[in-house]
């Protein structure tokens, strides 16, 4: 239900509060749940993300910006790949899902950045 990454992480403290450290899968339940507040942010509906390869798909209102995405494509052509107007794929090693939800909130970031004008 946490909407911003401080309702995460305080309800991630609560938890370890009362119930120690926690194992693994939990662990694992939290980045999700991180990947999932920085795709919302972004304008991101749905998130595909496996060991060597996954999907971005973006909301019609999206907050990624379309330069971005192109200039992302351009120089990775081999990792990423648009499928439609509204659809990244990407191709990379991530292992762990720590390893996966890293790249995802990274790639998020990367995309919605605000370019400087000059």
């Amino acid at each position: 239900a946490a909407q911003t990454h401080q309702q995460l992480r305080d309800f991630h403290v609560e938890m370890i509060d009362r119930f120690g450290l926690l194992p693994d899968p939990v662990k694992t339940l939290f980045m999700s749940a991180e990947v999932r507040i920085e795709a919302e942010q972004a304008g991101i509906v749905s998130v595909d993300a496996g060991a060597a390869s996954g999907s971005l798909q973006f909301a019609d209102n999206t907050k990624v910006d379309p330069l971005n995405l192109v200039t992302l494509v351009q120089k990775d052509p081999r990792r990423y790949q648009l499928a439609g107007a509204n659809k990244l794929k990407f191709q990379c090693e991530l292992t762990s899902p720590r390893d996966r939800a890293d790249f995802i909130i990274t790639l998020c970031k990367q995309l919605t950045q605000k370019r400087a004008v000059t």
